[in-house]
């Protein structure tokens, strides 16, 4: 199949949108609403992205209107490499530092949280969440924690183990870093390669006792994973460059541990970690999916 550029929706498709997460901080994101809609989904990106980087997200926006879905593409605090927010604590405003570098993981409950209180002032009843990447531990650890009765299926696009992935780039050194990360205050910089991590972000997907770290380490017991009861689908690349085991072994592993009332696990045939040229393919097998689910509005 000739690989074909994956265009981002116009402009009046959606709109772009401005939302407090649930510790008051300002966050971003993009509205694709569909008509008399089945649900909404909550795109949520991975390590150094945002709602508005790549294409992945807007192309299941186009496939997912189609199939009557909304969807909410949003920053959560995480976003790039580093930037800064605007919070708001007791009716004063205060600037921090955010993005990859700085963020706590533990927070992105509030992101997702404050989008869904959004989508529910816009008569929005039955959600979807759909992370890729680090966004799938993030969707995880959100539900895992809120039980939010409004969530009514899970996408986890491409699940980066992000533990074994730093195992794999630090070797020895990786536990000598874990014992400075603890001597460090929060926002010391660790790791001084392209991201940069600040003690706080380092030890979050260092220390195999960390959440973060935990979610999606396919040689643990993925006991939070085998949790969630709520129809769940998993794509998975087959050249996903940031992958740990074969994708063979890593749906083997997810179709054991799982305890979803309705799992589907797809490898796209040459496809990397972000399904570059391979949109298409993935759209077809998640709408293929919501139709056998009963989500209606």
């Amino acid at each position: 199949m000739a690989k074909t550029e994956q265009k981002y929706p116009k402009s009046e498709e959606g709109r772009l949108v401005k939302f407090l997460a649930t510790d008051g901080l300002v966050l971003a994101g993009f509205f694709v609403q569909a008509r008399k809609s089945k649900g909404c989904m909550v795109f949520v990106h991975g390590m150094t992205s945002s709602f508005y980087s790549g294409t992945l997200s807007f192309a299941l926006a186009d496939s997912l209107k189609k199939e009557g879905y909304s969807t909410f593409i949003i920053n959560t605090r995480g976003h790039d490499i580093e930037s800064w927010g605007k919070k708001f604590r007791n009716g004063k405003a205060e600037s921090i530092r955010i993005g990859t570098r700085y963020e706590r993981f533990e927070d992105s409950k509030c992101d997702i949280g404050g989008a869904i209180k959004f989508l529910e002032s816009e008569g929005c009843s039955r959600i979807i969440l759909c992370g890729h990447s680090t966004g799938c531990q993030k969707i995880l650890y959100y539900q895992l924690k809120a039980r939010n009765p409004c969530v009514s299926a899970m996408i986890f696009l491409a699940p980066g183990d992000d533990h074994n992935v730093a195992k794999n780039k630090y070797g020895k050194r990786m536990h000598g870093m874990i014992l400075k990360a603890y001597k460090s205050s929060r926002h010391k910089i660790i790791d001084q390669d392209e991201i940069g991590f600040s003690a706080e972000r380092f030890l979050s997907i260092a220390d195999p006792e960390r959440a973060e770290a935990r979610l999606f380490n396919f040689d643990g017991e993925l006991k939070e994973f085998g949790s969630i009861r709520l129809p769940a689908f998993v794509a998975l690349g087959e050249k996903d460059e940031w992958s740990i085991k074969s994708p063979d072994e890593c749906s083997d592993i997810l179709k054991m541990k799982t305890g979803s009332s309705s799992f589907k696990c797809v490898i796209v045939d040459g496809a990397d970690h972000s399904f570059h040229f391979h949109e298409e393919i993935l759209c077809r097998e998640i709408s293929r999916w919501l139709k056998g689910l009963s989500i209606v509005a």
